[in-house]
């Protein structure tokens, strides 16, 4: 009986676990898809270079972002 316990303990471990993934790459997901959206944005190169300028700022911005989230998203990876 205390094996069966033993197994079934370990079982639900994994399944705990695999939860733990599936909703982190939901999660890694939903931000992606953000980061995506936002970098359709832009169809074209802007003539002014002041708004040149300002969506190269806005690019810095989102990629300081997106190492943070990247680093939250999945602690186990070293940058």
């Amino acid at each position: 009986m205390d094996h069966a316990h033993m197994l079934s303990s370990i079982y639900l471990d994994k399944l705990k676990t695999v939860d733990m993934v599936i909703r982190n790459t939901q999660g890694a997901e939903g931000v992606l898809k953000q980061y995506e959206d936002c970098l359709r944005d832009v169809h074209t190169v802007p003539s002014d270079v002041k708004e040149v300028e300002n969506y190269r700022s806005k690019l810095k911005k989102m990629r300081v972002e997106a190492r943070v989230n990247s680093q939250c998203l999945i602690p186990w990876r070293k940058s």
